[in-house]
C-alpha cells in the first residue's frame, strides 16, 4: 500500500512507522474527510460567484452545471432550484431579461431554463444576422476633389 499512495498523502496520514494497511487507509480517509467543509465552502463560492464573461450562453450553462456538480463530491449537492436560479444572476447585460423569464417558469427545471436561455441566444444571433448594416456603410465614400475648385469655394466641374 505504501507504494500506491503519494508521499504527500502518506506524510499527512502516518504518525508512526508501525501502521497496518488498514490503519493507514483509515488515516487517509480521515485526512480527506477533514478537508470536506473548507472544500465545500470554496466550491459553493465558485458556483455562486460565476459570471458569463465572454462565454457563449451554452458554454456558460455547461460550465455552471459542472460547477454545480463539484460540491456533491464533498456532500453538499446543489439542488435543481438553485441550479436554475443562480445562472441568470451572472449573465451578461444583453441577456438580463432572461432572469425574469426563468423566474416565472413552471416547473422550474434546469432543462427548461437552458432551453429558454438558448432560445434567447439564438434569437439574438438571428437578429444580428438579419439587421441592416449601420448607416455609415450605406453612404458612398466621399470623392476627393482634384482640381482645387472646392478649396476655393467654387463648385467642382
Amino acid at each position: 500500500m505504501y507504494g500506491t499512495v503519494s508521499d504527500a498523502v502518506l506524510n499527512l496520514a502516518m504518525t508512526d512507522d508501525k501502521r497496518t494497511a488498514s490503519a493507514l487507509w483509515a488515516a487517509i480517509g480521515a485526512v480527506f474527510r477533514a478537508n470536506k467543509a473548507p472544500r465545500a465552502i470554496f466550491l459553493n463560492h465558485e458556483f455562486h460567484s460565476m459570471t458569463q464573461g465572454d462565454l457563449s450562453i451554452d458554454a456558460y450553462r455547461v460550465r455552471m452545471k459542472e460547477k454545480a456538480d463539484e460540491p456533491r463530491d464533498v456532500g453538499q449537492p446543489v439542488y435543481e432550484p438553485n441550479l436554475v436560479l443562480n445562472p441568470p444572476r451572472g449573465l451578461n447585460e444583453v441577456y438580463s431579461n432572461v432572469a425574469d423569464n426563468i423566474a416565472g417558469m413552471q416547473p422550474l427545471t434546469f432543462a427548461a431554463a437552458r432551453t429558454r436561455s438558448s432560445s434567447k441566444s439564438r434569437a439574438r444571433k438571428t437578429r444580428k444576422k438579419c439587421a441592416p448594416p449601420p448607416p455609415s456603410r450605406l453612404l458612398p465614400p466621399l470623392m476627393a476633389v482634384t482640381n482645387g475648385a472646392a478649396a476655393a469655394g467654387r463648385p467642382a466641374s
